[in-house]
C-alpha cells in the first residue's frame, strides 16, 4: 500500500451494488481531470473563488489557481480502488503535504480547499462506466 496524504474517498451508492475495483479505478481516473480543471479555473470545492494572495506577496493581485508552483495537481492519482470505493490523493509525500497545507490552510495562509468531490461527479462517472447488464 503506498503512503499517501490528503485523500478523498468516493463510495458507490447502494444503487450500484458492487461495481468492482477496475470500474472504481476508472471512476477515479474520470474525476481527477474534473478536479484539475475546476482548480485551474480558480474555483474551490464550495464553488467559490480561492482566497486571494496576501497583499505582501509578490503574487498579490493575481488570480489564485494553485498551479504556479510544483506539479501538485499533476501528482494527483488514484491511490486505492476496491469493489465499492476509490481513494484519490498523492503518493508523493511532498506533494501531499503541499496539498494538505492548501486544503486546510496554515497560520500564515488561508485555506484553499480544492479536493472536494461533488457526489454528482461520481454518479455521472458510475452511470457512464458501470454497465452490469453487459457483463
Amino acid at each position: 500500500m503506498p503512503s499517501f496524504v490528503r485523500v478523498r474517498k468516493v463510495t458507490a451508492s447502494q444503487r450500484y451494488q458492487s461495481p468492482g475495483a477496475e470500474t472504481m479505478q476508472q471512476v477515479g481516473d474520470a474525476i481527477i481531470p474534473q478536479l484539475v480543471r475546476r482548480t485551474q479555473s480558480g474555483i474551490d470545492e464550495h464553488r467559490r473563488g480561492f482566497a486571494p494572495y496576501a497583499k505582501s506577496s509578490p503574487k498579490a493581485g493575481r488570480r489564485v489557481n494553485l498551479t504556479e508552483t510544483y506539479d501538485m495537481l499533476g501528482g494527483m492519482q488514484v491511490v486505492q480502488a476496491t469493489a465499492k470505493t476509490v481513494r484519490i490523493g498523492w503518493t508523493n509525500k511532498r506533494l501531499g503535504r503541499i496539498a494538505g497545507f492548501l486544503q486546510g490552510g496554515t497560520e500564515n495562509m488561508p485555506a484553499r480547499p480544492f479536493v472536494g468531490i461533488p457526489k454528482t461527479w461520481a454518479l455521472t462517472a458510475l452511470r457512464r462506466l458501470y454497465k452490469p447488464w453487459k457483463k
